[in-house]
């Protein structure tokens, strides 16, 4: 939580400095709107692992196990769904957005001469280890946007392979009350 308080402290470093403050806000929002929908992502894999671990450790009564299924499918999909837009923002906001912003004032910091030599190694150094960072992490977000994409989207060899084998024990109570 404390690496969230870097933008705001560049914010008062810079807007201190009288230059470039009008990007404190854009560059802010674009930082941490992600992590917003990071923590809702983080909420739903939190919820399906209590539904899996409720319907692995239940008390065997059959209807409650149909509730908690159709509540981890329903979870499953908010957790799905989340990681896609967490995925398309990040990839958005933290590549193209937050470059527009940063290069640009950047570039502006090093080639005025009112500002010092200290000010414009540390714009240059915290301004890459952003971006870098954000490069790093898009990586990592680019595999979460596959796998979420594939859970989504069954494909058609894995289609036909599920229906010969449950894989999970909802599907199963499912295939149960169809052979009733």
């Amino acid at each position: 939580i404390i690496h969230h308080l870097v933008v705001p402290v560049a914010i008062l470093g810079v807007k201190s400095f009288g230059f470039g403050c009008q990007l404190g806000l854009p560059i802010f929002v674009t930082a941490d709107v992600t992590t917003l929908l990071l923590n809702v992502v983080w909420f739903a894999e939190d919820h399906v692992k209590y539904i899996n671990f409720a319907i692995d450790s239940g008390d065997g009564e059959h209807k409650s196990k149909l509730n908690l299924s159709a509540s981890l499918s329903f979870w499953n999909t908010v957790k799905t769904v989340t990681q896609l837009l967490f995925g398309v923002s990040f990839l958005y906001l933290r590549l193209g957005q937050l470059s527009y912003l940063i290069l640009p004032w950047l570039k502006t910091v090093v080639l005025a001469k009112h500002v010092s030599m200290a000010y414009k190694t540390i714009a240059v150094v915290g301004n890459l280890a952003l971006l870098g960072t954000s490069y790093w992490w898009s990586i990592h977000v680019l595999k979460l946007l596959l796998n979420a994409f594939r859970k989504l989207v069954p494909q058609s060899s894995n289609l036909s392979q599920s229906q010969k084998q449950p894989q999970c024990i909802p599907h199963k109570i499912a295939v149960q009350n169809k052979q009733r």
